[in-house]
């Protein structure tokens, strides 16, 4: 009787092991086909095409909700370069084209980094009449993949000036980007009309660098990153201002460059 009882336990053990496998197979393949792309403006990364980043902004606006995109130049967001629906299926999101193909083709084919909100391209991105072919700039000839991130919002935003020793509490520094025009403009909120540095504003490789029309000493940049999901900018480099710069690098000990952020706001009160 116990030997039955512990061929019983035995079958139930397995039976149990082969439905949580099967369960495991089951969440992971859910998994694979649940979609995890946000809606938004992404700036194409074009860096890669020897300077073409330097004149013009292509942005590729997703509708996760529907499906579906539209693409385009920051300054001319009315003229569509390309739209149509997207899939998705195993962690790959197929774009088709409604309206435009390349050669026969009318899908691109990308992945989506649901953590960094970063989209890697793993086919070519066609825009109008051509298509951004990595394959060309390749020694075998393959695709090399390239990226999109939510481009920074145009608007003004705020610099923290806390670190700087108390210059917060008299003066509020407003960083206005328009991507549109890939430019900046800076000034004090209380001098909106009185610029302390004007110029324009390109990216490259997850990177903005903008370059003044006016240089500081010998400096003529400062870069940034950008978070999308707090709407942040994180200065990477010192931000010039008038005929000086917000230089982080005089409160580390080492005398590396400590990053500051600039927030975003709606309009400056």
């Amino acid at each position: 009787m116990q030997k039955v009882i512990n061929c019983f336990k035995v079958l139930i053990a397995a039976i149990m092991g082969v439905a949580l496998i099967f369960t495991i197979a089951a969440m992971s393949a859910c998994s694979d086909d649940e979609s995890e792309l946000t809606s938004g403006e992404y700036i194409v990364d074009v860096s890669w095409t020897g300077g073409m980043n330097n004149y013009m902004t292509l942005v590729v606006n997703i509708n996760a909700e529907d499906n579906t995109f539209n693409q385009y130049y920051t300054s001319s967001s009315t003229v569509s370069k390309g739209s149509g629906s997207i899939s998705y299926s195993k962690g790959v999101y197929t774009m088709t084209y409604s309206d435009i193909s390349v050669d026969g083709v009318n899908t691109t084919t990308f992945t989506f980094d649901s953590e960094t909100s970063e989209i890697t391209f793993t086919s070519a991105l066609l825009w109008g009449s051509s298509s951004f072919d990595t394959s060309t700039t390749t020694s075998d000839g393959s695709f090399a993949t390239y990226k999109a991130q939510p481009i920074v919002a145009s608007g003004e935003y705020n610099v923290d000036l806390e670190w700087t020793g108390g210059m917060a509490a008299y003066v509020t520094a407003i960083v206005n980007i328009d991507m549109s025009s890939m430019s900046f403009n800076l000034y004090y909120q209380s001098s909106p009309d009185t610029s302390k540095g004007t110029g324009s504003v390109i990216y490259a490789d997850g990177v903005y660098t903008m370059t003044y029309s006016e240089a500081v000493g010998e400096a003529t940049t400062t870069t940034f990153t950008y978070d999308y999901t707090a709407n942040t900018i994180t200065f990477t480099s010192a931000l010039l201002w008038g005929s000086s710069s917000f230089d982080s690098s005089t409160t580390t000990e080492d005398g590396s460059f400590a990053t500051y952020t600039a927030a975003y706001i709606t309009s400056a009160e």
